[in-house]
């Protein structure tokens, strides 16, 4: 009498059985394997808003409409950068961590070093680009004496008469405007 598929139906109905108690228990996870863990989605997080601080960056803001945003996300990334590096620190100190700790440890300290590394070329890179923006304002603006010698002169309307709702500029001065 061949009763492999009564085996069979048994097997599999006690294997789904396991895989509901398995699934139900939640798995508990030691305190190393909760901290790498915590560790790696800082990283993924940071490397996130590295992303979004480099999209801003290179976003060509010449106005600086998004210069309190930069700076909040570099000191945000500073003290998560900070905090990051502080747990892997206690990662390193555990008592009871496993065999291969020291090469979480050291893996979690390279990616730290990548993320990092990151940071530091957007800050360079954003202080270029604030370096040439300024040079570039200077050299079309000049200094500010253009804007403090017209800023104390009278109104069109009492230099070339008239009153102030019509306005008529002299072929001169609109060049002067313009540039």
């Amino acid at each position: 009498m061949n009763r492999t598929s009564e085996f069979f139906k048994y097997l599999n109905q006690e294997r789904s059985t396991n895989a509901i108690q398995r699934h139900n228990q939640p798995r508990r996870q030691t305190p190393f394997s909760e901290l790498s863990q915590d560790i790696n989605r800082r990283l993924l997080h940071c490397s996130e808003t590295i992303d979004t601080l480099s999209s801003l960056v290179r976003g060509g803001n010449i106005l600086g409409q998004d210069d309190v945003q930069i700076q909040e996300l570099i000191v945000t990334l500073n003290k998560d950068l900070a905090i990051i590096d502080q747990k892997i620190k206690e990662i390193e100190k555990m008592k009871s961590q496993p065999q291969h700790a020291e090469k979480v440890a050291q893996s979690l300290r390279r990616n730290l070093a990548s993320v990092t590394e990151d940071f530091k070329s957007v800050i360079q890179e954003r202080a270029e680009k604030k370096e040439k923006l300024a040079e570039r304002r200077k050299r079309n603006i000049g200094t500010s004496s253009y804007s403090s010698s017209y800023g104390n002169s009278p109104s069109f309307s009492t230099v070339y008469g008239g009153n102030d709702d019509e306005v008529e500029i002299p072929m001169g001065t609109t060049q002067m405007l313009v540039e």
